[in-house]
Protein backbone atom coordinates (compact mmCIF):
# COMPACT_ATOMS: atom_id res chain seq x y z
CA UNK A 1 0.00 0.00 0.00
CA UNK A 2 2.69 2.14 1.15
CA UNK A 3 4.94 1.63 -2.55
CA UNK A 4 1.57 2.28 -4.51
CA UNK A 5 0.86 5.58 -2.48
CA UNK A 6 4.76 6.68 -3.31
CA UNK A 7 4.46 5.16 -6.24
CA UNK A 8 1.18 7.46 -7.51
CA UNK A 9 3.08 10.44 -5.49
CA UNK A 10 6.11 10.56 -7.89
CA UNK A 11 4.28 10.29 -10.95
CA UNK A 12 2.51 12.95 -9.38
CA UNK A 13 5.49 15.19 -8.93
CA UNK A 14 6.99 14.38 -12.36
CA UNK A 15 4.00 15.03 -14.02
CA UNK A 16 4.03 18.34 -11.96
CA UNK A 17 7.75 18.73 -13.24
CA UNK A 18 6.64 18.30 -16.64
CA UNK A 19 3.87 20.41 -17.00
CA UNK A 20 6.03 23.41 -14.88
CA UNK A 21 8.73 23.49 -17.88
CA UNK A 22 6.29 23.14 -20.52
CA UNK A 23 4.22 26.47 -19.14
CA UNK A 24 7.70 28.58 -19.01
CA UNK A 25 8.73 26.91 -22.18
CA UNK A 26 5.60 28.23 -24.27
CA UNK A 27 6.01 31.12 -22.26
CA UNK A 28 9.72 31.60 -23.47
CA UNK A 29 9.38 30.82 -27.18
CA UNK A 30 6.11 31.34 -27.91
CA UNK A 31 4.48 34.36 -25.89
CA UNK A 32 5.86 37.62 -25.52
CA UNK A 33 5.79 40.73 -22.68
CA UNK A 34 4.04 42.63 -25.63
CA UNK A 35 1.46 40.30 -25.30
CA UNK A 36 -1.94 42.00 -24.34
CA UNK A 37 -1.07 45.17 -26.30
CA UNK A 38 -3.36 47.47 -27.84
CA UNK A 39 -5.16 46.43 -31.42
CA UNK A 40 -3.76 47.54 -34.12
CA UNK A 41 -6.14 49.93 -36.34
CA UNK A 42 -4.58 50.23 -39.52
CA UNK A 43 -3.30 48.36 -42.57
CA UNK A 44 -0.48 45.55 -41.96
CA UNK A 45 1.15 44.30 -45.21
CA UNK A 46 3.81 41.60 -45.53
CA UNK A 47 6.93 41.85 -48.05
CA UNK A 48 9.41 39.46 -48.71
CA UNK A 49 13.05 39.26 -50.06
CA UNK A 50 13.20 35.96 -51.07
CA UNK A 51 16.49 34.14 -50.21
CA UNK A 52 17.91 33.96 -54.09
CA UNK A 53 17.31 37.57 -54.85
CA UNK A 54 19.56 38.47 -51.99
CA UNK A 55 23.13 39.19 -53.07
CA UNK A 56 25.64 36.74 -51.73
CA UNK A 57 28.00 39.53 -50.15
CA UNK A 58 25.15 40.19 -47.79
CA UNK A 59 25.85 36.91 -45.94
CA UNK A 60 22.24 36.72 -45.44
CA UNK A 61 21.09 32.70 -46.88
CA UNK A 62 17.56 32.93 -45.74
CA UNK A 63 14.27 35.34 -47.09
CA UNK A 64 13.92 38.42 -45.12
CA UNK A 65 10.48 39.18 -43.99
CA UNK A 66 8.93 42.74 -43.56
CA UNK A 67 5.35 43.52 -41.73
CA UNK A 68 4.82 46.79 -42.56
CA UNK A 69 2.17 49.14 -40.48
CA UNK A 70 0.48 52.27 -42.65
CA UNK A 71 -1.67 54.09 -39.84
CA UNK A 72 -4.88 54.82 -40.89
CA UNK A 73 -4.66 58.35 -42.26
CA UNK A 74 -1.38 56.92 -44.07
CA UNK A 75 -2.53 58.28 -48.71
CA UNK A 76 0.54 58.55 -49.21
CA UNK A 77 1.14 62.04 -49.46
CA UNK A 78 2.38 63.23 -46.39
CA UNK A 79 6.04 62.12 -45.28
CA UNK A 80 6.15 60.36 -41.94
CA UNK A 81 8.60 59.16 -39.58
CA UNK A 82 9.61 55.56 -40.16
CA UNK A 83 10.77 52.77 -37.01
CA UNK A 84 12.72 49.76 -38.34
CA UNK A 85 11.88 47.51 -35.64
CA UNK A 86 14.73 44.29 -35.62
CA UNK A 87 12.97 40.67 -34.17
CA UNK A 88 10.36 41.68 -36.32
CA UNK A 89 8.65 38.36 -36.00
CA UNK A 90 7.88 38.32 -32.20
CA UNK A 91 7.64 42.40 -31.46
CA UNK A 92 6.03 43.72 -34.26
CA UNK A 93 2.35 43.14 -33.67
CA UNK A 94 2.61 44.46 -29.73
CA UNK A 95 4.98 47.40 -31.35
CA UNK A 96 2.32 48.30 -33.91
CA UNK A 97 -0.48 48.21 -30.97
CA UNK A 98 1.37 50.50 -29.39
CA UNK A 99 1.71 52.56 -31.88
CA UNK A 100 -2.10 52.55 -33.06
CA UNK A 101 -2.98 53.75 -29.55
CA UNK A 102 -0.24 56.41 -29.63
CA UNK A 103 -1.56 57.87 -33.29
CA UNK A 104 -5.24 57.38 -32.23
CA UNK A 105 -4.69 59.50 -29.02
CA UNK A 106 -2.92 62.13 -30.74
CA UNK A 107 -3.21 61.50 -35.04
CA UNK A 108 -0.06 64.25 -35.00
CA UNK A 109 1.96 60.66 -33.82
CA UNK A 110 1.56 58.66 -37.00
CA UNK A 111 4.18 56.84 -38.31
CA UNK A 112 5.48 53.42 -40.89
CA UNK A 113 6.52 51.00 -38.58
CA UNK A 114 8.74 48.00 -40.36
CA UNK A 115 9.00 45.07 -38.79
CA UNK A 116 12.24 43.02 -40.23
CA UNK A 117 12.23 39.14 -39.23
CA UNK A 118 12.34 35.87 -40.99
CA UNK A 119 8.88 34.41 -41.12
CA UNK A 120 9.88 32.32 -37.76
CA UNK A 121 6.89 31.38 -35.03
CA UNK A 122 9.65 32.88 -32.76
CA UNK A 123 13.22 34.25 -33.79
CA UNK A 124 14.89 32.30 -30.57
CA UNK A 125 13.41 28.97 -31.95
CA UNK A 126 16.08 29.27 -34.77
CA UNK A 127 19.09 27.18 -35.02
CA UNK A 128 22.73 28.66 -34.41
CA UNK A 129 23.76 30.46 -37.20
CA UNK A 130 20.39 31.58 -38.91
CA UNK A 131 18.27 34.45 -38.62
CA UNK A 132 19.36 37.32 -35.78
CA UNK A 133 21.70 33.90 -34.44
CA UNK A 134 24.23 34.90 -37.46
CA UNK A 135 22.62 38.77 -38.64
CA UNK A 136 22.88 39.99 -35.05
CA UNK A 137 26.26 38.49 -33.70
CA UNK A 138 28.76 41.43 -33.88
CA UNK A 139 32.48 40.79 -34.70
CA UNK A 140 34.42 40.11 -31.80
CA UNK A 141 31.36 38.90 -29.72
CA UNK A 142 32.54 35.58 -28.00
CA UNK A 143 29.33 35.14 -26.42
CA UNK A 144 28.02 32.76 -29.49
CA UNK A 145 29.98 30.54 -31.29
CA UNK A 146 28.75 31.77 -35.20
CA UNK A 147 29.91 33.63 -38.03
CA UNK A 148 28.80 37.01 -36.74
CA UNK A 149 27.05 38.72 -40.17
CA UNK A 150 26.60 42.23 -38.13
CA UNK A 151 28.29 43.90 -41.25
CA UNK A 152 26.52 42.16 -43.77
CA UNK A 153 23.11 42.26 -42.54
CA UNK A 154 24.20 46.37 -41.62
CA UNK A 155 24.87 46.24 -45.75
CA UNK A 156 21.91 44.97 -46.87
CA UNK A 157 19.86 47.38 -44.18
CA UNK A 158 21.21 50.11 -45.83
CA UNK A 159 22.01 49.25 -49.42
CA UNK A 160 18.74 47.00 -50.08
CA UNK A 161 15.79 47.10 -47.65
CA UNK A 162 15.74 50.67 -46.62
CA UNK A 163 16.02 52.01 -50.14
CA UNK A 164 13.00 49.86 -51.02
CA UNK A 165 10.69 51.26 -47.99
CA UNK A 166 12.20 54.62 -49.05
CA UNK A 167 10.81 54.34 -53.06
CA UNK A 168 7.69 52.88 -52.10
CA UNK A 169 6.62 54.86 -49.10
CA UNK A 170 6.70 58.74 -48.21
CA UNK A 171 9.02 58.46 -45.39
CA UNK A 172 10.69 61.77 -42.88
CA UNK A 173 14.28 61.17 -43.44
CA UNK A 174 14.78 63.37 -40.47
CA UNK A 175 13.29 60.59 -38.08
CA UNK A 176 14.69 57.64 -39.08
CA UNK A 177 14.83 54.87 -36.41
CA UNK A 178 15.73 51.54 -35.71
CA UNK A 179 14.42 49.78 -32.63
CA UNK A 180 16.43 46.52 -31.17
CA UNK A 181 16.21 44.45 -28.27
CA UNK A 182 19.02 42.14 -26.75
CA UNK A 183 21.18 41.17 -29.39
CA UNK A 184 19.28 43.53 -31.59
CA UNK A 185 20.21 46.20 -29.05
CA UNK A 186 23.82 45.37 -29.61
CA UNK A 187 22.89 45.25 -33.85
CA UNK A 188 21.26 48.62 -33.06
CA UNK A 189 24.16 49.99 -31.17
CA UNK A 190 27.10 48.40 -33.87
CA UNK A 191 24.85 50.40 -36.32
CA UNK A 192 25.13 53.55 -35.02
CA UNK A 193 28.92 53.14 -34.23
CA UNK A 194 29.15 52.43 -37.80
CA UNK A 195 27.37 55.75 -38.90
CA UNK A 196 29.60 57.51 -41.73
CA UNK A 197 29.73 61.20 -41.56
CA UNK A 198 30.64 62.22 -45.38
CA UNK A 199 27.80 59.82 -46.39
CA UNK A 200 24.21 62.08 -46.89
CA UNK A 201 22.17 59.14 -46.98
CA UNK A 202 22.68 57.07 -43.93
CA UNK A 203 19.78 55.62 -43.18
CA UNK A 204 18.90 55.99 -39.26
CA UNK A 205 18.85 59.07 -37.11
CA UNK A 206 17.58 57.80 -33.89
CA UNK A 207 18.94 54.40 -32.19
CA UNK A 208 16.49 52.58 -29.77
CA UNK A 209 19.08 50.30 -27.74
CA UNK A 210 17.37 47.89 -25.12
CA UNK A 211 19.66 45.67 -22.81
CA UNK A 212 22.50 45.49 -25.11
CA UNK A 213 25.76 46.75 -26.71
CA UNK A 214 27.08 46.81 -23.44
CA UNK A 215 30.15 44.14 -24.31
CA UNK A 216 33.84 44.27 -24.24
CA UNK A 217 34.34 44.24 -27.91
CA UNK A 218 31.80 47.63 -28.30
CA UNK A 219 34.38 49.53 -26.00
CA UNK A 220 37.56 47.63 -26.76
CA UNK A 221 37.05 48.62 -30.65
CA UNK A 222 33.71 49.99 -32.10
CA UNK A 223 33.26 53.13 -29.70
CA UNK A 224 37.29 54.23 -30.33
CA UNK A 225 36.84 53.79 -34.22
CA UNK A 226 33.39 55.84 -33.98
CA UNK A 227 34.95 58.77 -31.77
CA UNK A 228 38.20 58.79 -34.53
CA UNK A 229 35.83 59.37 -37.40
CA UNK A 230 33.97 61.83 -35.87
CA UNK A 231 36.80 63.60 -34.75
CA UNK A 232 38.38 63.29 -38.64
CA UNK A 233 35.22 65.11 -39.66
CA UNK A 234 35.38 68.59 -39.42
CA UNK A 235 32.05 69.87 -40.67
CA UNK A 236 29.08 69.10 -38.30
CA UNK A 237 26.59 66.58 -38.95
CA UNK A 238 24.08 67.34 -41.48
CA UNK A 239 21.19 65.97 -38.59
CA UNK A 240 21.07 64.92 -34.62
CA UNK A 241 21.67 61.63 -34.07
CA UNK A 242 20.03 60.47 -31.55
CA UNK A 243 20.90 57.63 -29.22
CA UNK A 244 18.42 56.25 -26.69
CA UNK A 245 19.57 53.51 -23.57
CA UNK A 246 17.04 50.85 -21.78
CA UNK A 247 18.15 48.87 -19.21
CA UNK A 248 15.92 46.73 -17.24
CA UNK A 249 17.33 43.28 -15.92
CA UNK A 250 20.78 44.38 -14.82
CA UNK A 251 20.03 47.82 -13.24
CA UNK A 252 19.90 46.30 -9.84
CA UNK A 253 23.10 43.69 -9.84
CA UNK A 254 26.07 44.93 -8.33
CA UNK A 255 28.33 47.27 -10.29
CA UNK A 256 26.08 46.63 -13.17
CA UNK A 257 24.51 50.31 -13.33
CA UNK A 258 28.16 51.92 -13.42
CA UNK A 259 28.90 49.74 -15.88
CA UNK A 260 25.86 50.62 -18.02
CA UNK A 261 25.88 54.12 -16.76
CA UNK A 262 28.97 54.60 -18.56
CA UNK A 263 27.53 53.89 -21.91
CA UNK A 264 25.48 56.77 -21.84
CA UNK A 265 28.41 59.01 -20.26
CA UNK A 266 29.98 57.75 -23.53
CA UNK A 267 27.62 59.97 -25.77
CA UNK A 268 27.42 62.36 -23.51
CA UNK A 269 31.18 63.11 -23.43
CA UNK A 270 32.17 63.00 -26.95
CA UNK A 271 31.64 66.79 -27.38
CA UNK A 272 30.43 66.44 -30.61
CA UNK A 273 28.02 68.48 -31.95
CA UNK A 274 25.24 66.51 -33.62
CA UNK A 275 25.15 63.50 -30.95
CA UNK A 276 22.63 63.36 -28.13
CA UNK A 277 22.18 60.27 -25.77
CA UNK A 278 19.17 59.34 -23.63
CA UNK A 279 18.95 56.80 -20.35
CA UNK A 280 15.71 54.93 -19.00
CA UNK A 281 16.32 52.54 -16.39
CA UNK A 282 13.57 51.54 -14.53
CA UNK A 283 14.65 49.08 -11.90
CA UNK A 284 13.11 45.68 -10.97
CA UNK A 285 12.20 44.90 -15.14
CA UNK A 286 13.37 41.56 -16.50
CA UNK A 287 15.46 41.58 -19.43
CA UNK A 288 12.40 39.95 -21.42
CA UNK A 289 9.93 43.17 -19.84
CA UNK A 290 12.42 46.09 -21.52
CA UNK A 291 10.85 45.06 -24.70
CA UNK A 292 7.51 46.74 -24.20
CA UNK A 293 9.44 49.23 -22.21
CA UNK A 294 11.81 49.61 -25.76
CA UNK A 295 8.22 50.01 -27.56
CA UNK A 296 6.28 52.10 -25.55
CA UNK A 297 9.46 54.68 -24.29
CA UNK A 298 10.89 54.45 -27.87
CA UNK A 299 7.75 55.63 -29.52
CA UNK A 300 7.59 58.17 -27.15
CA UNK A 301 11.10 59.69 -27.71
CA UNK A 302 10.85 59.54 -31.83
CA UNK A 303 6.90 60.80 -32.46
CA UNK A 304 5.79 62.76 -29.30
CA UNK A 305 7.38 66.35 -28.93
CA UNK A 306 5.67 66.48 -25.32
CA UNK A 307 7.78 63.29 -24.14
CA UNK A 308 10.95 64.35 -25.50
CA UNK A 309 11.08 67.63 -24.63
CA UNK A 310 10.50 65.87 -20.82
CA UNK A 311 14.09 63.89 -22.20
CA UNK A 312 15.66 67.24 -23.74
CA UNK A 313 14.54 69.36 -20.57
CA UNK A 314 17.45 66.96 -18.28
CA UNK A 315 19.39 65.77 -21.10
CA UNK A 316 18.14 62.52 -19.96
CA UNK A 317 16.02 60.39 -18.05
CA UNK A 318 16.96 57.85 -15.17
CA UNK A 319 14.70 55.99 -12.99
CA UNK A 320 16.21 53.30 -10.53
CA UNK A 321 14.75 52.71 -7.31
Amino acid sequence: MIWRILKYTLAAAVLLVGVTVAYFSYKLYFTSPLDGAPPIKGVVKEHVFPMDDIEARYGINEDIKLSIYLPPQYDGDRKLPVIYLLDGDSLFEGTAGYLSAMIEENPNHAAILIGVGYGYLNPYLAEMGMGRWRDYAIPGDKEFNVNPNAPGFLAFLTQHLVPYIKSNYKVDDSRSALFGHSMGGDMAFFSFLSFQPQKVDNPFTHFVIADGGNEAHFVERYMPEFEQRLASYATPLNQTLHVYFIWGGEVGEEGALEHIESLYRWTENLNYPGVKGYRYFPAGLDHGATMRTMAVEGLNLLLSPERRADYEHSHSRKIVE
